[in-house]
């Protein structure tokens, strides 16, 4: 006897999804015809398809172009490839071997070639082991399958995998312990990223190799890229051991050098390097990290001479500085200044009197001071023993106010004239012409900073003639808070003038004397006319008068 109502047909109780993928072979009549055992068939076969099909290990091979590494037909074989491919298994064999090396690092900045060695590295261990599968792994782009990829890894007792960008899994533990105590060789290549201070890999590399170009490989590419020999150690100077630097900028160079040259012959491939244009970035930022607000923080120290060892060696793992503490070249030096002090958007008043000139080594001093962040200083000065800023405190407060005014498409810096040493000058400012300024504080080697400008030290930097020293110090000596008369500041000032020992030196000086609680100065110039110092300027700026007038 049948219950009231109809019992419901198997085909009512099916998902929309299963009811969709039945109805390409069948009718709901002809399922409802089925019995148990075929239906359940079916839905078996309905959630093997569902499940997401097995990545196809084959398919993790080397290829070039898009940014990713050149053809391994034409890259030139570097020296880090010979030293990681001696240090590797020669054979299946010595797989097995105590202390057999199983896990390679190669690492540096980004540009630096790891992806093209890595290219070149899976070609040969592809021909040294033919009887073994070797996967090339693009850890950034796989990043959202590495868990399925692992899983199938696990599968594959024997092989080599070559794992490019594997910064992006060192969150990822079961991928690394796939190589530990096993017959897998892992060779990988890591660019630590800006944030990533303190790198901590997954698992011991018992090789770690850097991307670095050898100075003989620099100059070899140098002349691959048409560049005169008596260019390459200006140029190395300039870009360091980075591959990318010199295979994206150089050519860009030397076309900017060619078009300067039209209108201007004499122009030196130095001038065309200190252009605005070739600090540019063509490739979005690959050559040099994003400032993020930490890496902004700890460059300001470098410019303030303030960073200390284990900071600067933070930075030299990403290719910033060398293992000396040093720029790792003059590219990097240069960029990031720009990008500290440079703003995206002056306001280039201070440019609109004379269009196409630059305003006086003293106007700059003047509108710089009177922008100066006082507050900042007086933090600063506790970095010092006299309790007054040092040198390279006035400078960089100095290049972020001055920064402020001075259009993009010029370009300002401290510029060295040989790299890792103390001759440089400590601000330059091109366009075809140069403005100099050289900083000192408490009337420290006056002189000896004066003489660089007249014997020729400076000359590399091919500076226009016009330059000025400016001497920073207190008010008075005292070490207390002490104020003195609007005459004994001119009296001080007068003082330094007539130290100097010529009228030369005293028309490219200025003196800038600070009140003792770091809260003002006034600025002083020379009077060739009257002979005697003269105020130019005060610091913050009077707002009911022009004191340069």
């Amino acid at each position: 006897r049948h219950r009231s109502g109809s019992m419901a047909a198997p085909w009512d109780g099916l998902d929309e999804a299963y009811r969709t993928w039945l109805l390409e072979d069948m009718t709901s009549e002809e399922y409802n015809k089925l019995g148990p055992v075929d239906r359940r068939t079916i839905r078996t076969q309905f959630q093997q398809q569902q499940q997401p099909s097995a990545f196809p290990l084959q398919t993790l091979i080397y290829h070039c172009g898009a940014r990713n590494g050149v053809s391994p037909g034409s890259f030139q074989r570097r020296v880090v490839v010979n030293e990681i491919l001696g240090l590797l298994p020669e054979s299946l064999a010595s797989f097995n071997h105590d202390g057999s090396k199983l896990r390679c690092l190669c690492y540096g900045p980004p540009g630096s070639g790891k992806t093209s060695i890595m290219g070149k590295l899976d070609e040969v261990l592809r021909a040294r082991f033919p009887t073994i599968p070797v996967y090339f792994v693009r850890c950034g782009e796989l990043k959202g399958i590495r868990e399925q990829l692992t899983n199938q890894l696990t599968g594959v007792p024997t092989c080599v995998v070559l794992a490019d960008d594997v910064q992006e899994w060192y969150d990822f533990g079961n991928f690394f312990a796939l190589f530990k105590g096993t017959n897998r060789l892992l060779v990988a290549a890591a660019t630590y990223s800006v944030e990533q201070f303190n790198p901590q890999t997954p698992v011991e590399f018992q090789v770690k190799k850097k991307s670095n170009l050898t100075k003989q490989e620099a100059s070899a590419l140098l002349s691959r890229l048409n560049v005169d020999q008596e260019h390459h150690d200006d140029m190395i100077m300039w870009f360091g051991d980075n591959y990318g630097r010199f295979h994206l900028l150089v050519p860009t160079l030397l076309q900017r050098w060619n078009e300067l040259k039209a209108t201007k012959p004499d122009t030196t491939l130095a001038e065309a390097f200190f252009r605005a244009e070739t600090m540019e970035d063509p490739v979005s930022g690959r050559l040099i990290p994003h400032l993020s607000t930490k890496m902004r923080e700890i460059l300001k120290l470098c410019w303030m001479g303030k960073m200390d060892t284990e900071q600067s060696k933070k930075l030299e793992r990403y290719g910033v500085f060398d293992e000396h503490g040093q720029w790792s070249c003059e590219y990097v030096r240069r960029k990031y200044f720009r990008d500290i002090f440079h703003v995206s958007r002056p306001d280039s008043a201070l440019f609109e009197d004379n269009p196409g000139s630059l305003p006086t080594e003293l106007n700059l001093l003047k509108k710089g001071f009177e922008e100066l962040n006082w507050a900042q200083l007086k933090m600063c000065a506790g970095s010092s023993t006299s309790g007054f800023p040092i040198e390279d405190i006035w400078q960089a407060e100095f290049y972020g106010s001055i920064g402020q005014f001075i259009p993009r498409e010029l370009t300002f810096c401290k510029e060295h004239v040989v790299a890792q040493t103390d001759n440089r000058v400590d601000f330059v400012l091109r366009n075809g012409s140069t403005r100099a300024i050289e900083f000192l504080t408490n009337s420290r080697d006056v002189a000896g900073h004066h003489i660089k400008f007249e014997n020729g030290s400076y000359r590399t930097l091919r500076l226009s003639g016009t330059y000025l020293v400016v001497d920073i110090k207190p008010w008075d000596s005292l070490p207390e808070l002490h104020d003195v008369s609007n005459g004994d500041r001119l009296d001080t000032a007068n003082a330094c003038f007539t130290a100097l020992a010529s009228e030369k030196r005293r028309r490219h000086h200025a003196v800038f004397l600070i009140s003792n609680d770091l809260s003002s100065g006034i600025l002083y110039a020379y009077d060739a006319t009257t002979k005697a110092a003269v105020e130019f300027a005060r610091s913050p700026p009077p707002r009911d008068m022009d004191i340069s007038e």
